[in-house]
């Protein structure tokens, strides 16, 4: 569902409500690479957002950041996946480098609760 009609530079981008879980997934499973994500995610639900990202990349600089879609909890992403049609088998090119840095930053603090 669109959100809002981003306008910039003579290029309208459309912003829905699920584009930060499409940045989170471009950038703490793909460490930010578009094509293998893309390549994975082709076809699937969030595509359209995939898209759009690619737009933004090409218009923005640093647009793949946590910045644009932190914080995230683990139940909403877990539930974005699900209704997206989503599994951790969908991601096959991915490298889940994210994922590691921020277990082990957590592990660094000690809290592993």
């Amino acid at each position: 569902m669109e959100l809002i009609r981003l306008k910039y530079d003579g290029n309208i981008y459309s912003i829905t409500d699920t584009l930060p879980f499409s940045v989170a997934i471009l950038d703490q499973i793909y460490d930010g690479d578009l094509n293998l994500c893309l390549e994975d995610l082709g076809g699937t639900k969030i595509e359209p957002d995939l898209e759009t990202l690619k737009s933004l990349i090409a218009a923005f600089e640093d647009i793949v950041e946590p910045e644009i879609y932190a914080p995230i909890e683990y139940l909403e992403f877990n539930e974005y996946m699900n209704e997206c049609g989503l599994t951790v088998k969908n991601f096959a090119r991915g490298t889940f480098g994210g994922f590691q840095d921020k277990i082990l930053s957590i592990a660094d603090r000690g809290d592993y609760e």
